[in-house]
């Protein structure tokens, strides 16, 4: 430890205060006259003057010496008076600190009297031991073994072992229910709700239509039912007219409340493509409506290949995917496209006319031709109901891009799917066994395409084939619980039977040579229910139930007239409970 000495020194102050602290009274040799300056022009009181002479001041040995008589004693904040040496010091009593570069001690001051400190007050370098660590205790610092990296966190099974900031210590953590560790860390097990979307034109009828010749707004003048303000406020959320209005509020609502627990969503619609040169309006806005309603080059395949058709228009329905880490939200993503705001944007490529710009307008920018595309995009509606063609593209979407275990890999963003790490390059989810796999599918309408239970694309057939599975040639084949049985007498054939069916007889069965359901790139089954929301009165609410009977789900009526019901129900399929305890998770393998 450092030793410093200070002298006493040459001061009116301190002069008195050794003369207190050698028995109260000077020796007229010991005496020393105090000038006094006259800073009242003249007419000042020379005590006020003498009073200025009792503040600390820094003396040419470095100390700052002090009065410990007094309320300010001259010290500055991070320095006490010692009331033995007059001395301002770092500590009073034996103290310890830890530092960027270790620890340093603070010793007891000794003085031998006023003005003078032989040791200690000040902190000096202490260093802890090779492979140690200093670590803060309240007033104090001690020394440990370093034992793991300070702050680094592993998976253990499914508990976090956390390393303190110095790295002498680790923890073990157990997650709360319906969490588990990912990536070092306690991270919610999220179920994967898809919500298709119905954008067909009957979602812009009004939604008390005013009379049988007046079923939605395109006519209004003519009619003399309620018109629409222009293009782009159109309809009012707060007092909406039509369908599709109220549709958007329920759905932003119940995404905002619904949103970051133990789901992560993802959004379709009915296949559109942008068409920012056509005459905007207030049901397609800038968007036109492919016929058939299917996505661009779509062929008919019963599977999808990387790179094809399906990859390259994948977002002709899929506007908000799912995210594709633990830590991303797409909450913002979801509402943007109900918030009944849509906008053109100018790009950087230049144009002569609408034809340069693909799918967008050609306009003035600053008197320059330039492409405009959309920069606000919006949900809106037109065309025909292809419930069929929409849940084969749901399981193509998730054989493809969400349940991806087996995928190649050589690092875990590869995987491009929130749960998944790259492990001895193949694409990983922990924690699979605790997420399920969910369609919401709104509609108003029913099947307009493919309406008989023996197309493959029928909306039932594919409800059953993500849920259940068709063909078979063992129980391993279907899904869900479904059973492998004969589909006649001869038994020259199979298919799967879902436990919940009412009437064998009248489950869809196809001879689908290997597409009758789904599995990720390793062959671990893949199973997607869905449930059905049917926003409609008329006889297709039966058949829709038939959908979601195949798919697993539920099916369930809302009336338009019934904002909140509509909101109630919606919020309900969207919220699955967690499904893995903490105790189920022991064994499973550390991410």
């Amino acid at each position: 430890m450092m030793t410093r000495t200070i002298h006493l020194a040459r001061g009116p102050l301190l002069a008195a205060l050794a003369a207190v602290a050698l028995g109260g009274c000077l020796s007229e040799d010991d005496r020393v006259d105090t000038p006094v300056a006259d800073t009242s022009g003249g007419g000042g009181d020379a005590s006020d003057a003498a009073a200025d002479t009792t503040t600390a001041v820094d003396t040419s040995d470095g100390f700052i010496h002090c009065d410990p008589r007094e309320a300010v004693t001259g010290c500055p904040d991070d320095l006490i008076c010692d009331t033995h040496s007059a001395i301002c010091v770092e500590c009073i009593g034996r103290r310890s600190r830890c530092t960027d570069s270790g620890r340093e001690t603070c010793e007891t001051p000794v003085s031998p009297g006023l003005g003078l400190l032989t040791s200690g007050g000040f902190f000096e370098p202490d260093a802890c031991g090779q492979g140690e660590a200093c670590i803060p205790d309240g007033i104090d610092a001690d020394c440990a073994p370093i034992v793991c990296e300070p702050n680094a966190s592993v998976c253990v099974d499914a508990k976090v072992r956390r390393c303190n900031p110095w790295g002498t210590q680790e923890d073990l953590i157990t997650c709360d229910p319906g969490k588990a560790c990912y990536e070092g860390q306690c991270e919610f097990l999220r179920h994967n709700v898809l919500l298709v979307f119905d954008t067909s034109g009957s979602m812009w009828d009004y939604i008390d239509p005013p009379s049988a010749v007046a079923q939605n707004p395109s006519d209004c003048a003519n009619t003399g039912a309620p018109c629409l303000d222009p293009f782009p406020a159109c309809d009012d959320p707060e007092d909406p007219l039509t369908l599709i209005t109220l549709a958007k509020r329920v759905f932003a609502e119940s995404v905002q409340t619904s949103i970051g627990a133990f789901a992560q969503f993802a959004l379709q619609r009915f296949p559109q493509v942008e068409a920012g040169s056509n005459p905007a309006n207030c049901s397609l806005g800038w968007y036109t409506v492919p016929d058939p309603p299917v996505l661009t080059g779509d062929d008919d395949a019963w599977a999808t290949t990387a790179g094809g058709w399906f990859d390259q228009h994948l977002r002709e329905a899929f506007v908000v995917p799912f995210p594709v880490r633990n830590n991303l939200d797409n909450g913002d993503d979801l509402l943007e496209w109900l918030d009944n705001v849509e906008s053109l944007g100018a790009s950087e490529t230049p144009c002569n006319g609408n034809a340069d710009c693909g799918t967008g307008r050609c306009a003035l920018l600053n008197g320059e031709k330039r492409c405009f595309y959309h920069a606000e995009e919006e949900l809106r509606v037109g065309g025909k109901t292809p419930l069929g063609k929409s849940l084969f593209y749901a399981g193509e979407y998730f054989r493809r891009f969400v349940v991806v275990d087996g995928k190649a890999c050589s690092r875990s963003a590869d995987c491009g799917s929130a749960g998944y790490l790259c492990r001895d390059q193949k694409c990983v989810d922990p924690y699979r066994k605790c997420r399920d796999n969910f369609i919401i599918l709104f509609t108003d309408g029913e099947e307009s395409e493919h309406q008989v239970e023996t197309d493959f694309f029928n909306p039932v057939v594919q409800a059953k084939r993500l849920a259940y599975g068709l063909d078979c040639e063992t129980a391993a084949d279907c899904r869900g619980g479904a059973t492998c049985e004969c589909v006649d007498a001869s038994c020259a054939a199979h298919r799967c039977v879902a436990p919940i069916w009412p009437n064998d007889q009248s489950q869809p069965y196809f001879a689908t040579g290997g597409y009758g359901a789904l599995a990720s790139p390793d062959g671990e089954p893949i199973r997607v229910r869905t449930t059905v929301i049917n926003l409609t009165d008329n006889a297709g609410s039966a058949r829709n139930q038939r959908i979601a009977l195949a798919g697993g789900g539920v099916s369930l009526d809302v009336s338009a007239t019934d904002p909140e019901t509509f909101k109630t129900t919606l919020i309900q399929v969207m919220s699955p409970n967690y499904k893995c305890t903490p105790e189920d998770l022991e064994t499973t393998t550390s991410p």
